[in-house]
């Protein structure tokens, strides 16, 4: 078994919150590896969507960010400052 398939195992067999909502691939990733970068494991829903076709992502709300229901304060903290390419914040919970 891969580690890859190992973490969203693990995290599967929790509940899942969503963090934080993006309008483009690159706020989300970012996001994302500033979470993984804290031992906060993350998934993308939508990122697959953003990938193919960018346009469709806005049909589906958005790229969502999330992460176990037990890190979601932490994870809330971390990216609160989190900016993106047009200088705004993005939508945390």
């Amino acid at each position: 078994m891969n580690i890859y398939y190992s973490e969203v195992s693990r995290m599967l067999s929790g509940k899942l919150v969503v963090v934080g909502e993006y309008n483009n691939l690159v706020a989300a990733d970012l996001a994302k590896t500033r979470l993984d970068s804290s031992g906060i494991p993350s998934v993308l829903k939508n990122e697959s969507i953003a990938q193919v076709y960018p346009g469709a992502v806005f049909a589906f709300g958005g790229i969502k960010l999330l992460v176990r229901e037990e890190d979601e304060k932490q994870a809330l903290d971390i990216l609160k400052d989190v900016v993106t390419d047009e200088g705004e914040e993005e939508q945390g919970y």
